[in-house]
């Protein structure tokens, strides 16, 4: 909680997402991928690691997502991430209205819509782009859910950047090491077991970071609570700089400005 890094420990978009890109790769190099019966094993996978988890809001919004995603491919069209994360949220809402008030709900679809908007304009080249887009991604994730925790934990992490940044390498090679390891187990126990060691090598560099980042004293800021106006201001200027970055955000500001009457004054 101190360094940001409590969503690689909670059951997220990402764990699906790994998921369908494992089934997609393989897929491919088999030359399985537009098939329907290695597009509906997919599904199949998807949904039945949403159940094993407990179909939380998380877990639900990323199996909607990860379903409207195969079945575009099916179609011969390009997956618009922003658009089935927003169907997803609404049917999610519609079948369970609670949902709506749940900070689960909030914090997993503003910070994925966040994403998907945001990082698409981004093309990274080499470590530093790497590095860079890194920082960005984490960024629009904390200002996409900064408007929704400020007013429960009332404090912000001046760790959490850098944290997840140093984690994030070892993150991409342990999890799907990880992941292949718990299927290899289920063939060869042994050779599951050996997979599994060597993810579990890769980890310790992450229990590192956060252990050091989060024992810094001055990690977490307390600012109190805001009120609501000063929640208000915070969702707009959140809502700006997020536009701001996003390239469609962009392009709509600028159609917006074209719209709009100007007119010049004789003698100004």
């Amino acid at each position: 909680m101190r360094t940001g890094t409590s969503h690689l420990t909670a059951v997220s978009g990402s764990n699906l997402a790994l998921l369908v890109t494992m089934a997609s790769t393989l897929g491919s190099a088999a030359g399985w991928r537009r098939r329907w019966a290695w597009q509906a094993t997919t599904l199949a996978a998807v949904w039945g690691y949403a159940v094993l988890v407990g179909l939380d809001p998380p877990a639900m919004r990323a199996a909607l997502v990860a379903t409207g995603g195969v079945l575009a491919v099916r179609v011969d069209r390009r997956p618009d991430y922003p658009t089935l994360l927003t169907l997803a949220a609404a049917l999610m809402v519609v079948v369970q209205p609670a949902d709506l008030w749940s900070l689960s709900f909030q914090l997993s679809f503003a910070s994925s819509l966040a994403l998907a908007t945001v990082l698409p304009g981004f093309r990274p080249a080499g470590v530093a782009g790497w590095v860079a887009a890194a920082v960005v991604g984490t960024l629009v994730a904390e200002l996409a859910t900064l408007p929704m925790l400020l007013p429960v934990n009332g404090s912000i992490s001046l760790v959490s950047v850098p944290a997840s940044v140093l984690v994030a390498p070892w993150v991409a090679v342990t999890f799907p090491l990880a992941a292949v390891a718990s299927v290899l187990a289920f063939v060869w126990a042994p050779a599951g077991d050996a997979l599994g060691v060597v993810a579990g090598v890769g980890v310790r560099p992450v229990l590192l970071v956060v252990d050091v980042l989060g024992g810094i004293e001055k990690a977490i800021v307390p600012v109190g609570r805001p009120a609501p106006a000063t929640s208000l201001a915070l969702w707009v200027a959140v809502a700006l700089v997020l536009g701001g970055l996003s390239a469609d955000g962009r392009t709509w500001a600028r159609r917006c400005l074209r719209a709009v009457p100007f007119r010049r004054v004789a003698g100004r």
